[in-house]
């Protein structure tokens, strides 16, 4: 396993490191999301005096939970992207098997995870979904560009 000269760490421990920010980023948000639709439901705004404040607060948290989901993501992409590139320049392939096992073990996590999640709320069922999406096309595009370069390095 090839180590980082910087921070001692090897390719796979990156790859862990990566997977848990994700993860927490994915968690925070669904959390945040459960409690806002458990305990700030717009329904039960209604009537009282103050229903658009309180639909502001409810939108600021819920936005506030996206952004960090947002930043989870952009710091495992950022960092997915240094361990494709440390992956390209590394000699040797790896076996199919184990790519396969990566990134569908990442994609099953997350659909599992919002899943649930989405059965704890049924209100916000596709609510849960929707953050997998945007990440779920840069784990296919990672995978694409992971394999063409593993089956690059196969053929030599």
């Amino acid at each position: 396993m090839r180590k980082d000269r910087r921070l001692g760490l090897s390719r796979r421990t990156w790859i862990i490191i990566l997977i848990m920010v994700l993860a927490a980023g994915f968690l925070i948000y669904s959390t945040i999301l459960l409690l806002l639709n458990r305990f700030m439901h717009p329904a039960d705004f209604a009537g009282l005096p103050n229903y658009m404040e309180l639909i502001e607060r409810r939108l600021e948290i819920r936005l506030f939970a996206e952004k960090v989901h947002g930043f989870c993501a952009a710091i495992a992409l950022l960092g997915g992207c240094m361990v494709v590139y440390d992956f390209i320049k590394a000699g040797s392939a790896v076996p199919f098997r184990k790519l396969f096992a990566l990134f569908g073990g990442i994609a099953v996590g997350l659909l599992a995870c919002a899943g649930i999640f989405s059965l704890l709320d049924q209100s916000a069922y596709g609510d849960y979904f929707f953050q997998i999406y945007g990440t779920g096309i840069y784990l296919i595009i990672a995978f694409v560009v992971v394999m063409i370069f593993n089956l690059g390095k196969q053929r030599r």
